[in-house]
């Protein structure tokens, strides 16, 4: 890799320090207690020659280097996806972007690119804004990507199963004098529930969010973790926005479930998908293994939270299925990747300004999971305000495809594409 990469890798997540050694921001702010060493006492004499030289500094009394912070980050995942994302927000023309890439099987961060990043040695010369951590410092509205809470409540409260057939009202559905349309001018009729999440139909999406109600809605986006913080030691963390049920306007019901009128990190949409890779569980992602000393021992281990079930496993492996097919037939079809079997859900959403929804900002975004049937990579891609193409399935889910598809080759995950 490049000078002006190795420079820069990670460093939204490691932080940087100011002239006096404190940690300012990232990993370096939150562990400065750790990394920041111990000040002695050494002793140094002049000779004739006015030469200086030490003659003492062991024992109790003398420096210590701080401890050493092991993170969960894979340098080379990272370096792929840092560089996938550069990319994308090239060919876009975006104003920022971020890819997390989690392994659901432990929590583990493998990547967690933002951008625009900056160099940490020399952070003055950057502005604010390139040193905050998309990842957990930005909110925005997950658009489409939330379809898939919508879909796990509405099937675990047997509201609806795969095959059954949705009024998707010719493209378009009013509640209390607002009217939500179809992405794209789609004039959908009848539809499965299936196809409904494949085809991303909105209207479809809002008749399960009404089905559900204003507090069993809330009571599920809840157990999926919105609304609060995931807890990774990581400064400036946001818990997100989301109002209290009784906060809820008639609408409100519709326009969540389609992922309006609520506010999330990109950690905690990755949080959440997660649960479906896993099988109906809910990881806690991690981003630090464990901090040792000089020697290698170990100094402090963060506290695992233990695994918790918020959906059954055949809610989870009939939404593993629709949103295979979101990929093989759907709007995610450019996340596909030759090898193997992809599941995930695009997400293409009007940005909110004062007294609505901007005409011409979006926030494009793809996440899913490979191989599909025994996941190995969570993968979150956002890419923010792009110009020209704004789709999730067009700006986002190649980054996913370039990401994932290298991520697995150095892995050396064996192809999961059953053989003919």
């Amino acid at each position: 890799m490049s000078n002006a990469i190795s420079l820069t890798l990670a460093s939204n997540v490691i932080g940087y320090v100011g002239l006096d050694g404190d940690g300012l921001g990232g990993i370096e702010h939150s562990f400065d207690e750790h990394v920041r060493g111990t000040p002695g006492k050494v002793t140094l004499l002049r000779d004739a020659r006015r030469g200086v030289y030490l003659v003492g500094g062991d024992g109790a009394n003398r420096p210590r280097d701080g401890h050493h912070v092991v993170l969960t980050i894979d340098s080379v995942v990272q370096f792929i996806a840092e560089r996938a994302l550069q990319q994308a927000m090239t060919r876009y023309r975006a104003t920022g972007g971020s890819v997390l890439v989690m392994d659901p099987n432990d929590g583990s961060i493998l990547a967690m690119a933002s951008a625009p990043t900056f160099d940490p040695n020399r952070f003055r010369a950057f502005s604010p804004t390139a040193w905050r951590n998309r990842n957990v410092q930005d909110l925005y509205e997950p658009g489409s990507t939330f379809k898939i809470v919508t879909a796990a409540a509405g099937l675990e409260e047997r509201l609806v199963t795969p095959s059954q057939i949705i009024d998707c009202g010719h493209g378009s559905i009013t509640i209390a004098n607002i009217t939500i349309n179809e992405h794209d001018g789609k004039q959908y009729d009848l539809l499965s529930f299936e196809d409904v999440i494949v085809n991303s139909s909105n209207v479809g999406a809002a008749r399960v969010g009404l089905a559900l109600g204003q507090q069993r809605f809330y009571d599920w986006i809840r157990r999926f973790g919105f609304g609060s913080r995931v807890g990774l030691p990581l400064p400036g963390e946001q818990s997100g926005l989301l109002r209290r049920a009784d906060k809820w306007t008639q609408v409100s019901p519709a326009s969540i479930s389609i992922g309006q009128e609520i506010a999330v990190t990109p950690l905690q949409i990755t949080r959440a998908v997660a649960a479906v890779a896993t099988g109906g569980t809910l990881i806690e992602p991690r981003i630090v293994k464990r901090v040792v000393d000089e020697e290698g021992h170990i100094v402090y281990e963060p506290p695992r939270a233990a695994p918790r079930r918020v959906m059954s496993e055949k809610t989870a492996a009939v939404l593993n299925e629709i949103l295979k097919n979101v990929v093989t037939r759907g709007t995610g079809e450019k996340a596909a990747i030759a090898e193997h079997v992809v599941a995930g859900k695009t997400g293409t959403a009007q940005k909110a300004v004062r007294g609505g929804y901007s005409s011409d900002k979006y926030v494009g975004s793809f996440v899913g999971y490979v191989p599909a049937d025994q996941p190995r990579l969570v993968i979150l891609v956002v890419i923010d305000e792009p110009r020209g193409e704004y789709y999730g399935g067009t700006v986002a889910a190649p980054v996913f495809r370039e990401v994932g598809e290298a991520t697995v080759r150095y892995l050396g995950v064996p192809p999961s594409v059953p053989s003919r």
